[in-house]
């Protein structure tokens, strides 16, 4: 099992990828069938993944709840996280649980 630190620090950055894919999606077009790279939101802080997304799908995960990310395919953290959705071929949605989704909620954008 992950340490309390680790699963913290996964939080974190996942986080910080989603505020990234924030700005990525508030210059996509909601309308848009086009797909527009976000970056991949697992917990390692070396990914440099992208993952293609339409803005809708990317809201749909959003709307999700705070404790739901998108990844690159094989990306998932069975440690952090469980797979529950996705496009197999394109891109994963994870659920955090244990410290890794309490650091997620708390890191929540006020909407």
């Amino acid at each position: 099992m992950a340490s309390e630190s680790r699963q913290a620090r996964a939080g974190r950055n996942e986080s910080l990828f989603r505020e990234v894919n924030e700005r990525i999606d508030e210059s996509a077009t909601d309308l848009s069938p086009m797909f527009t790279e976000f970056v991949c939101e697992c917990s390692s802080d070396s990914c440099l993944d992208h993952v293609s997304l339409t803005s809708q799908e990317y809201t749909e995960v959003r709307h999700m709840g705070p404790v739901y990310f998108a990844v690159t395919p094989g990306h998932a953290d069975p440690e952090i996280e469980r797979i529950v959705g996705g496009e197999a071929d394109r891109y994963d949605i994870v659920e955090k649980h244990g410290v890794a989704a309490e650091v997620a909620v708390e890191l929540e954008p006020e909407p």
